[in-house]
Formats: C-alpha cells, sequence, structure tokens
C-alpha cells in the first residue's frame, strides 16, 4: 500500500524497498502494551538482523533526554512511560531493531 501511495504522489522517485530502524519495533513494546496503536504499527514489519541497544533513542524520544538519566525521576504519565520507567528501573534495556513492511 505504501509503495502504491508513493507511485501515485512522487512518480519520478520509485520505491524497490524500504525499512523502519528505531525502537519503536522492540517487541517488547507490544508485549507490554498490547492494544496500543505502538503494537498495531508493529504488526505492520518483520523483523530482520540483529536488534542493537536502544536506550538512548527511546528516552530521546519519550523523555526529550539524553546522557546518562536516573530512571526513577523520569515522569511516569502515560501508558508508554510507565512500561518504559519500569522495564530501565528493572534494569531491563531496550533495543532498536531493523523492520521491513508485510508483503
Amino acid at each position: 500500500m505504501t509503495t502504491l501511495t508513493t507511485v501515485a504522489h512522487f512518480p519520478d522517485y520509485p520505491v524497490r524497498w524500504f525499512h523502519c530502524r528505531g525502537w519503536l519495533l522492540d517487541p517488547t513494546l507490544a508485549e507490554l502494551l498490547p492494544d496500543s496503536n505502538l503494537a498495531a504499527f508493529q504488526r505492520r514489519w518483520s523483523l530482520c538482523g540483529e536488534p542493537e541497544p536502544g536506550e538512548e533513542d527511546l528516552l530521546f524520544f519519550v523523555f526529550h533526554r539524553r546522557g546518562q538519566v536516573d530512571p526513577t525521576a523520569l515522569p511516569a504519565d502515560t501508558a508508554l512511560r510507565r512500561v518504559t520507567v519500569d522495564r530501565l528501573v528493572g534494569g531491563r534495556g531496550w533495543n532498536v531493531y531493523n523492520g521491513r513492511p508485510h508483503p
């Protein structure tokens, strides 16, 4: 569907393939928030390659923070932030994954 949209709107720029890379594809997110829009987004992708540490990306995009952060001092005012804080406080990390859209 995305390729068709791209072809329809940008015919001079054909797309052969594309991918997504980020903490949004970490399967832990869908396990912790199974009914969320983020989980629905993940279901559109097939993971490929090996994961890499992703705490820095997650801290930046969820909390707008960089560098060393005390996870107990982070706000937990949304469901996403609560599961993130709980996982970080528990010493478990997050990963960045690569994914391709389902055919």
